[in-house]
């Protein structure tokens, strides 16, 4: 479990990074946590989707704490944020960003126990990811964000639901290899997978996405992808009914 803390006080960062680390102890959980004093510095080396729960110091030097959040949202909507303040009015601000939690200052060891015990259940442990480095931090990313992956040479270029875009030095085939039994997952070419959930239709030679970008298709196998995205939409709405 990866966990960002950002407050411009080491000795809040401390106390934090220890409470964590025993409740993470507590519950099996193997716990990765990076600290930065300032907005500034967390967005500066902030990577979408590597980090799964960020303590947010309302108050800091320079940035504020909701303005770095706001900025964060830009590119990661599923990332736990909790913010931590010795003042409850910017608590509006606060919920404009998506935040999951509001604590106070000082903090106790038993209303963060409370809060990372709501957080944990929130975090999805069946949902099918895949890991990669990119630009030298890791990335947890769910099959459910992605929308294209893409062959680069010895790269690959993948793009999220937010529109990130990512390019890992690694090969096609072995980056994509677990998602081709994923039903989701269309093969359009020999180094371009697509997510069937972000397909808003074909064209003559090519497959148009929610994002608006287009990706190549062969006119030769168009009836043939499109037929297999309309019988996978088909059968999703399908089970939907059936519920």
């Amino acid at each position: 479990m990866r966990f960002a803390i950002v407050d411009d006080i080491p000795a809040m960062q401390q106390e934090l990074k220890e409470i964590i680390y025993d409740y993470c102890r507590s519950t099996d959980t193997i716990a990765d946590i990076c600290c930065f004093d300032s907005g500034e510095a967390f967005i500066a080396a902030f990577v979408p989707y590597s980090y799964d729960i960020v303590f947010m110091d309302i108050y800091m030097s320079g940035m504020n704490g909701t303005d770095t959040a706001s900025l964060m949202r830009r590119s990661d909507n599923r990332v736990i944020l909790i913010f931590l303040t010795s003042s409850p009015d910017h608590m509006k601000d606060a919920f404009n960003v998506h935040a999951f939690h509001y604590i106070e200052k000082p903090i106790s060891r038993e209303r963060m126990y409370c809060c990372l015990d709501d957080a944990f259940r929130l975090i999805p442990h069946n949902e099918a990811y895949i890991n990669f480095t990119s630009d030298n931090v890791t990335v947890r990313l769910d099959y459910k964000d992605i929308i294209f992956i893409k062959a680069d040479r010895h790269y690959t270029i993948i793009c999220d639901c937010c529109n990130n875009i990512y390019q890992p030095y690694i090969y096609f085939t072995a980056l994509t290899k677990p998602l081709m039994s994923d039903e989701r997952f269309l093969q359009l070419s020999r180094g371009i997978l697509c997510n069937m959930d972000y397909i808003t239709g074909f064209s003559k030679d090519c497959c148009n996405l929610s994002n608006n970008t287009f990706l190549p298709i062969t006119i030769r196998n168009a009836k043939k992808l499109e037929q297999a995205w309309r019988n996978y939409t088909f059968d999703k709405l399908h089970r939907l009914v059936d519920r």
